[in-house]
């Protein structure tokens, strides 16, 4: 519904508002993505290798798959489809989590192949970077996922999570040192984070 809301009716005799929606079949006549951007999603499990985004990922070409050896000199060990920051290995599904996924096929699944759903972007590039397991995430590894985005290229970072702690002084300071466009989740209570921005949800 949140991509074309015709007023259907959901599960539960939950029903949708006509036309509240983000108006994704008019944008898609315009244009359906921009293949030369770079969506880095920062997330929990990412399986790159789902029919309905393997062709949207980003592959390293400096990297040789499996061969034990940092070939491209980026700190990285066969960072071939981007990097687990959680287990520091390059295997970004391990069962733990649908999260990412979910997210990377909002962004860009691809469209019109009668399989899966469609995301919004239909011809984005997606960098792939987990650094949230089944019991969270640390902000350390948040702030390594971001440094890792920026010098992987990405231009536009999806962080679909925070923590109500409030501002983190290292994850500023990363967020700062990038030029990328964050885009990130406002929280899902209903709560207003201006009104009390010591303990919003963050970032």
């Amino acid at each position: 519904w949140g991509l074309n809301n015709i007023g259907q009716t959901f599960i539960g005799n939950v029903y949708g508002v006509e036309d509240a929606d983000i108006d994704a079949p008019e944008a898609w006549d315009v244009r359906r993505g921009a293949p030369e951007g770079v969506v880095a999603v920062l997330d929990a499990d990412i399986q790159v290798d789902h029919p309905d985004l393997a062709p949207r990922m980003v592959k390293n070409a400096g990297e040789t798959a499996n061969d034990g050896i940092d070939n491209d000199g980026n700190g990285f060990i066969d960072d071939v489809c981007g990097w687990d920051f959680h287990h520091n290995d390059n295997t970004l599904y391990d069962g733990e989590s649908h999260h990412g996924t979910h997210t990377c096929g909002t962004i860009g699944a691809i469209g019109d192949n009668e399989i899966g759903v469609v995301g919004v972007a239909w011809n984005v590039k997606i960098l792939p970077i987990k650094f949230i397991g089944p019991s969270g995430g640390s902000l350390a590894d948040a702030a390594a996922a971001l440094a890792y985005a920026r010098q992987m290229g990405a231009t536009i970072t999806s962080n679909s999570w925070g923590y109500s702690g409030g501002p983190d002084q290292a994850l500023q300071d990363a967020f700062a040192a990038s030029d990328m466009l964050a885009i990130c989740a406002a929280g899902n209570v209903g709560a207003d984070n201006d009104s009390n921005p010591a303990r919003s949800h963050y970032p």
